[in-house]
């Protein structure tokens, strides 16, 4: 008897987001630039995702928003994609990678797909590890200033290990959030520590901290019923949110040294400030943006170039001149509507989407989908069956 093979919605969009996700954590370690047959592989995920990307953009059935969002969507990341002279094609498409996984992963199971998204990422990272240690792939090392040796177990960067590790841990509790106990504290201080001892990368011990934080208080009040937030609520928590990008565009664009505030500000943030000036003054922004060439800090040391070829590590100001003004625009309109939709429906998904942006102030490899998959909290949005309806395809919902 023959069976007949339904492919519906979720698995259609379950193959985008695992496909990005590979693609994600092997661009996160140094295999590509070690193993050419890894590069192969990683560009292969990416294809397959766009694949499927436009096999479920072409099939779909929208509302008129939707339509229009995946329209200004879609044109968007192409635009970027063109206007990008990045030399390295993997990042120039990181905007529209974005913007493809966003409007395209609407009806998955977010519960699923966090469980299969942490899985991915802990048995990768113990592969590296593993790996690593067996002198296979490369340990890439820096110093700080006063001498601290920072590790990357086979990762790109040791930003890249404590980012990771961070997220293990931001997704484990999300996961755990209605069972957290003293022994999910006892890992979390575990994992600052390593994070600590191997990558001191302080945006994400700062990320644990705060994960440490929530974990408290539902402790403390873990027999208080967890209830969403209030519509006031959620106002004020864009309205914080908004304020802090606008903040840091604010605190860099006006940044002086001689102001002993800023100074120290600027000390907290790891000359994220100063750096982040240093970009502004030194690249024109764009519509769409032309691609920002940085450099390792060591190179630019050892060869003289200017500082801003650092490039900066604050997100939202690498948004604005990497990808362009229009690109900035969406990913803070995506955000307001995953903080609000999060904020009425899952109050530990919108805490953990704000804990992300925080830290993004400190780092900008939170752009792909697969470093915080609470964006998706705004596909869901965007399945609105009040609105009318206008047919581009098949669909089986």
């Amino acid at each position: 008897m023959n069976k007949t093979i339904k492919v519906d919605n979720k698995s259609i969009e379950g193959i985008i987001y695992i496909a990005f996700l590979l693609g994600y954590l092997l661009q996160t370690s140094y295999l590509p630039t070690q193993f050419r047959s890894v590069r192969v592989i990683m560009i292969s995920c990416y294809c397959v995702g766009y694949l499927f990307c436009a096999f479920e953009l072409l099939r779909s059935k929208y509302t008129t928003r939707c339509f229009i969002l995946t329209f200004i969507f879609v044109l968007t990341g192409i635009a970027t994609l063109i206007s990008n002279k990045s030399i390295d094609y993997i990042i120039a498409s990181t905007m529209l990678n974005f913007l493809m996984v966003t409007i395209c992963v609407k009806n998955v199971s977010f519960e699923k797909i966090i469980r299969i998204d942490l899985t991915a990422k802990i048995s990768f990272t113990l592969m590296l590890v593993i790996l690593c240690c067996c002198n296979i792939v490369k340990n890439v090392t820096t110093a700080r200033t006063g001498g601290v040796v920072r590790y990357s177990m086979g990762f790109a960067h040791p930003n890249r290990l404590g980012a990771m590790l961070f997220l293990i841990v931001l997704y484990l509790a999300y996961i755990r959030r209605e069972k957290l106990n003293l022994k999910d504290m006892i890992f979390q201080f575990f994992m600052l520590v390593v994070t600590y001892k191997l990558t001191d990368s302080r945006s994400s011990e700062l990320g644990i901290a705060m994960v440490i934080i929530l974990t408290l208080f539902r402790l403390v009040y873990k027999r208080r019923k967890n209830k969403n937030f209030s519509k006031i609520q959620r106002y004020l928590i864009v309205i914080v949110a908004v304020s802090m990008i606008a903040g840091m565009f604010y605190l860099t664009a006006n940044y002086n040294s001689n102001n002993s505030k800023m100074s120290i500000l600027n000390m907290l943030f790891n000359s994220r400030l100063e750096l982040g000036q240093l970009t502004l003054k030194y690249y024109k922004p764009s519509l769409f943006g032309a691609g920002i060439q940085t450099y390792a800090w060591e190179d630019v040391l050892s060869q003289g170039m200017s500082h801003a070829l650092v490039g900066s590590d604050i997100l939202y100001l690498y948004i604005y001149l990497n990808y362009g003004i229009i690109s900035l625009f969406i990913y803070l309109y995506v955000i307001v509507v995953a903080i609000i939709y999060a904020a009425k429906n899952d109050k530990w998904g919108c805490l953990s989407l704000i804990i992300i942006l925080i830290i993004s102030c400190m780092e900008n490899q939170y752009l792909p989908v697969a470093s915080n998959v609470f964006i998706l909290y705004f596909g869901m949005y965007l399945k609105n069956p009040r609105l009318k309806r206008i047919q581009v395809g098949a669909n089986n919902d």
